[in-house]
């Protein structure tokens, strides 16, 4: 039908709070869409569940998500036309999610379902810690510079801030499959699933 997405949207600021689960009211395989004109108050703690549905959230201003889950069934996509940080967080999907944000993303803490077959991250700059991609799933980690050298991200918290800008930022404990990738010779070994390019326009 016409009707593909049920949109929840808050004209200034979006407050999420809580578990909110959206079963068929969308239809099946449709897509929940929660957007803001403004900033995303999210409360620690959230939980979305799109149930049949895919899950799409998008905000004009920063979105920081703190312990949150989101559960899409074929996607999920959260999106910033500012910053997003992501703390202590768990996404599952069963084809993609996508984490974009038009300047900085940030992620600290964040699980995906083993079988995810694709994730994107695409921001001017990001910083990862504490991520273990599934091994075997394809992600793609764009940012406004690219790659180094046409293949690696930044490896370090003692990289200088200058050098992190318009890159990919491995800061600590990024994994594949449970296999840390701290230095470019285990990001060849560990890391033949990641590919580093450059952003499209927000």
């Amino acid at each position: 039908g016409d009707a593909a997405a049920l949109v929840l949207g808050g004209v200034e600021q979006l407050t999420l709070e809580g578990s909110m689960s959206f079963g068929g009211e969308a239809g099946q395989g449709r897509r929940i869409v929660l957007m803001s004109g403004d900033s995303l108050d999210a409360s620690k703690g959230l939980s979305i569940d799109a149930g049949t549905n895919d899950l799409v959230l998008s905000v004009r201003r920063d979105v920081e998500l703190e312990d949150a889950t989101l559960l899409g069934n074929r996607e999920v996509v959260v999106r910033s036309l500012r910053d997003l940080t992501v703390r202590n967080g768990e996404v599952e999907a069963s084809s993609l999610a996508k984490l974009k944000a038009a300047k900085d993303l940030y992620v600290d803490g964040l699980r995906f379902n083993q079988q995810i077959p694709k994730l994107v991250m695409e921001a001017t700059t990001i910083r990862l810690r504490n991520v273990d991609f599934p091994a075997a799933a394809k992600v793609n980690l764009n940012s406004l510079k690219g790659a180094l050298d046409g293949r690696y991200p930044n490896f370090g918290t003692n990289v200088p801030v200058v050098q992190q800008l318009g890159r990919v930022n491995f800061l600590e404990n990024v994994k594949s499959g449970g296999n840390l990738m701290h230095n470019r010779a285990t990001f060849d070994q560990f890391g033949k699933n990641i590919t580093i390019g450059k952003m499209v326009s927000p």
